[in-house]
């Protein structure tokens, strides 16, 4: 596994995401390497999740290309190249 996606795993079980399940997709998709897909409690958790992932991403030297979906929103997607949240 790479180093973004371990360091995006770590980070959401630290806080507490559920259901944490990569999919590989590289032998299927050219875009992107893997898709990670959780739970949130509820909309404030998911809140929390972006916020932490995103800084634990940049912090460690990766980009978030593209974040979709609102604050209030039941779902959100985190686009960092190699990997989807």
């Amino acid at each position: 596994m790479s180093e973004l996606l371990n360091l995006v795993r770590h980070t959401l079980d630290e806080k507490l995401a559920e259901n944490i399940v990569t999919i590989d997709i590289r032998n299927v998709n050219a875009y992107t390497d893997y898709y990670v897909i959780c739970i949130a409690k509820n909309p404030r958790h998911a809140n929390s999740l972006v916020e932490f992932v995103e800084k634990e991403v940049t912090k460690n030297g990766f980009d978030v290309r593209l974040r979709e979906g609102e604050r209030e929103s039941t779902w959100v997607l985190i686009d960092m190249n190699e990997v989807v949240v």
